[in-house]
């Protein structure tokens, strides 16, 4: 009895092979094609090329899995062809990130950050009988850039960041300034708005903020600070001056702490007031001052403070 013919492998073998070889070449035609984009910066962004062929190389190596599988014999040229698949997308993805595209993109943002400056924002308040408290919106992007509370006759000094400042004046950037304005006791209860121009500069500075009396808001772009000669806001003299020039010392002087923050003056006027008899805590009392405590700090008053002695004195009236 005759045995049946047998079929050769090698039909199923060279089926394989040709299929295989199809898949090879598509997907060596779309990372050819990613390649391309990448170099001639045809529009599709870096990642996406990247992603791309990197699916193409994970679809491809599972069909070499499935391939080798099959025809054990001829693991070399499979080997071959996912060694070429690999180096052509390693290629796109190299001159995906430093191709003319890349290339195009790091120029403008480049460029873009080049022509342009951080700068602070700064506020003065020229007003000496009301202190203010602002809120600055840059409208080119409608996002929050700076705010402060200026306290009377008050600034620069209290800086902010930042605002994006060409190096050259563009017309047409405008700011927003929201404010309120406070005496000793009260908050004004209106609510204040202007939209202003940054004005023209012929060098990039810090933006400053300045708030007249009426409730007259000025923007100034500059590198230095009032007072000095090449400020250019309207009123040249810092604050102070300012109010000097148009009322008297006593008057500007009103509203104003009589002692600099945290000086030594400052210091023995809270020790007088904090150890006034009134005020004076029980011995060991851990929530203020205690006569020993007080006797203490009279002495290093005296002592160390650079202060007129007088002022270490509880009894001690100001002017």
């Amino acid at each position: 009895m005759d045995s049946p013919e047998k079929v050769p492998e090698q039909t199923e073998t060279s089926g394989a092979e040709d299929g295989f070889n199809l898949f090879m070449i598509v997907v060596s035609f779309l990372n050819a094609f990613a390649l391309y984009v990448a170099v001639t910066g045809s529009g599709y962004g870096p990642a996406y090329l990247m992603i791309f062929s990197l699916f193409g190389l994970f679809v491809s190596h599972i069909v070499v899995l499935i391939w080798a599988c099959q025809v054990e014999a001829r693991l070399w040229p499979v080997f071959k062809y996912s060694l070429m698949i690999n180096g052509i997308v390693f290629i796109a993805m190299g001159f995906a990130m430093n191709g003319p595209a890349a290339q195009a993109e790091n120029d403008t943002t480049g460029g873009e950050a080049a022509n342009t400056i951080s700068a602070s924002i700064d506020s003065v308040n020229y007003m000496h009988d009301w202190s203010v408290k602002y809120k600055l919106t840059d409208l080119r992007s409608n996002q929050a850039i700076g705010g402060s509370i200026v306290s009377f006759l008050a600034g620069p000094g209290g800086k902010n960041c930042c605002i994006s400042l060409p190096k050259q004046w563009q017309a047409g950037m405008k700011v927003k300034v929201d404010w309120q304005e406070a005496d000793k006791t009260h908050t004004k209860p209106d609510k204040y708005q202007r939209e202003l121009e940054i004005p023209l500069y012929q060098q990039p500075g810090d933006l400053y903020v300045l708030f007249h009396p009426g409730q007259e808001v000025e923007l100034v772009v500059s590198r230095v600070e009032p007072g000095y000669p090449a400020w250019p806001g309207k009123i040249k003299k810092d604050a102070m001056d300012a109010c000097i020039e148009r009322l008297s010392e006593k008057e500007c002087k009103r509203n104003l702490p009589k002692y600099l923050s945290n000086s030594q003056e400052q210091i023995a006027a809270d020790f007088r007031r904090y150890c006034q008899p009134e005020n004076i805590k029980p011995d060991g009392d851990s929530m203020g001052w205690d006569k020993k405590g007080c006797a203490e700090m009279r002495e290093y008053c005296i002592k160390e403070m650079g202060v007129d002695k007088r002022m270490c004195e509880i009894n001690y009236e100001e002017d």
